[in-house]
């Protein structure tokens, strides 16, 4: 099984992480931890940092990569030539879109082009 664990600077990436490595440490199989930055952004191995903090919580094996552009696009992308069975995605909106204000959130338009699962993470404090 190949999981793709997509952080983005979301409010709930570390919840991605944390369900994702989860199942992972189940499926018994090393996941995939991708940042996406913006192409401006120069933070992303602050965010892959973070990521790998949270994840050494559950588990240390994870390949990780990094992609610029916008979370949606790159995900899918990554998901489609890497032939991964899910992929785990904090929900928020995309901070590198100009067209946020007007778009579903991340999750639902990675949910609707996908090709494969999309479980979308939210804290439960949240709910």
């Amino acid at each position: 099984m190949h999981i793709l664990i997509t952080v983005y600077g979301s409010t709930y990436d570390e919840a991605a992480v944390s369900l994702g490595a989860q199942i992972a440490r189940r499926a018994r199989v090393a996941p995939t931890l991708m940042a996406v930055v913006s192409h401006h952004d120069n933070n992303a191995d602050g965010l892959l940092a973070r990521a790998r903090q949270s994840l050494a919580r559950e588990r240390s094996d994870a390949e990780t990569r990094v992609e610029a552009g916008s979370v949606v696009d790159r995900a899918l992308r990554v998901a489609r030539e890497g032939e991964y069975e899910l992929v785990v995605v904090g929900e928020g909106e995309d901070p590198h879109s100009v067209l946020r204000l007007w778009q579903d959130p991340v999750g639902v338009r990675m949910a609707k082009d996908a090709p494969c699962p999309v479980l979308v993470a939210v804290s439960y404090t949240h709910l």
